[in-house]
């Protein structure tokens, strides 16, 4: 059965019974229309600010029109919403589940990037031919350039360096991302 990663709603701040949940990360989801069994894991801030980690329950719902199958509904007392609940496992497959946040659908409405201040520097970019990479410290490793699709159009391997020139003349016009293992740009190709 196939899995895709799921984008994460920003729910910072949605509180339940005077409890802030704040996700830390998702699991996948099945390929099917429903998937109910998906565990995300998340930490919950209890009133007194005090930090549990505690296992959560993804019910996802693809489209609007998809549904939930009678046996879950009735099961769970559940509506047709995505949703989010706590659950405790009683045994090997059998666990009940505190229903706490319900969504019709999961909407992107921020994505949160990387703080790139001291990541590494491009000079010039906007460019044209060439790029001169500038980095805080002595840096080794794979550097990748990628487009919006993940496509990757130069691989170049960098050796203790504090600075780096780059050919781009033959990238197309368009955005695209510099990665050196978790320090990441972005640069735009103009003409």
């Amino acid at each position: 059965m196939n899995s895709i990663p799921i984008p994460l709603p920003d729910i910072v701040g949605q509180k339940y019974n005077d409890q802030q949940f704040i996700v830390r990360s998702w699991g996948t989801i099945n390929s099917k229309i429903i998937d109910s069994f998906s565990l995300i894991n998340a930490v919950k801030f209890s009133s007194k600010e005090e930090q549990n980690p505690t296992l959560f329950e993804l019910h996802y719902r693809k489209d609007p029109s998809d549904y939930l199958p009678n046996w879950q509904t009735e099961r769970k007392g559940l509506s047709a919403n995505s949703r989010i609940s706590e659950i405790s496992f009683a045994g090997a497959t059998d666990y009940t589940g505190n229903y706490f946040l319900s969504f019709p659908e999961i909407v992107i409405t921020n994505v949160k990037e990387q703080s790139t201040n001291e990541a590494f520097l491009i000079l010039p970019n906007p460019a044209k031919d060439e790029v001169n990479l500038v980095f805080k410290n002595l840096t080794d490793g794979l550097l990748l350039c990628t487009d919006i699709t993940g496509k990757v159009h130069i691989s170049k391997q960098i050796v203790k360096a504090q600075q780096f020139k780059l050919d781009v003349k033959d990238l197309p016009i368009g955005v695209y991302n510099l990665r050196i293992g978790s320090l990441m740009q972005k640069l735009e190709i103009v003409r």
